[in-house]
């Protein structure tokens, strides 16, 4: 999933940093691969990580999108709470 997406991204006007490393996070005990990239113009990124996870012939995929430790605390504590029912 993450090699197309990165060929996408790479198309985009928008300038785009994808780290080279992919990780690995349990979402709900189910193992979601992680790839990191920031996006915008220089004074103007926004950081963001993509949690995706194939399930049946479909792809589960969350973004967070954040520019503060603060706020990407905010929304691991909403992945944290996230309920997978299969």
């Amino acid at each position: 999933y993450f090699f197309h997406t990165r060929r996408l991204l790479a198309q985009s006007p928008v300038p785009t940093t994808i780290s080279d490393a992919y990780s690995e996070r349990l979402i709900d005990g189910q193992s979601f691969d992680r790839m990191d990239m920031i996006v915008g113009p220089p004074g103007r990124e926004i950081s963001q990580r993509m949690y995706a996870r194939r399930h049946d012939d479909h792809m589960l995929l969350f973004v967070q999108s954040y520019q503060t430790d603060e706020q990407l605390a905010t929304l691991d504590a909403a992945l944290n709470g996230i309920k997978l029912d299969w």
